[in-house]
């Protein structure tokens, strides 16, 4: 138990979900990040750069998991969860949100890159996956990372027959 608590939303918390959630990156190649259902708001970026082997698993299905940043000060135009230079993660039935108002926004929900330590940012996979709110950029940058795939697993199976259940904005119901 790391400590993150979904549905409050006081500085404290935040504060402790950032850092709950960071030390779950931080565990190493192959972590299963397991999250409650609810919303789960971090006060900053999540760092998950050029780490490998990371998934994360939402709560329910179709996206019963939100993780929300509400960025103030040095944070503010900065990704929700910086994956540059990370490889082979996975993201099941959670939602990466930016929340609050101009100018204190954060640049994406997410951002894909390569970076100067490892020239890879590749083979990331999201199943019931969403990535939205309230962002100064984009809902989802992938800038020099190859071979991202989409899937919808409604059936059950790993195809790549549809992307319904991905939403790179907001989304329509």
């Amino acid at each position: 138990d790391f400590g993150v608590v979904p549905g409050v939303f006081d500085a404290a918390t935040t504060a402790a979900n950032r850092v709950g959630i960071q030390a779950m990156l931080d565990i190493g190649v192959g972590t299963v990040l397991h999250f409650p259902a609810g919303t789960i708001e971090v006060d900053a970026q999540l760092d998950g750069t050029d780490r490998v082997q990371r998934v994360l698993i939402g709560s329910g299905k179709h996206n019963g998991t939100t993780i929300r940043g509400r960025f103030a000060g040095a944070d503010v135009g900065q990704p929700v969860l910086d994956l540059t230079g990370a490889t082979q993660w996975e993201f099941h039935r959670i939602a990466i949100n930016g929340i609050g108002t101009a100018p204190n926004l954060p640049s994406c929900a997410i951002l894909l890159a390569r970076s100067t330590t490892n020239n890879d940012s590749s083979r990331h996979r999201f199943y019931d996956a969403a990535f939205g709110g309230s962002v100064t950029l984009a809902p989802f940058i992938a800038t020099s990372s190859e071979s991202n795939v989409f899937f919808n697993t409604d059936s059950g199976t790993d195809n790549n027959s549809a992307l319904a259940h991905v939403y790179l904005g907001a989304r329509n119901t």
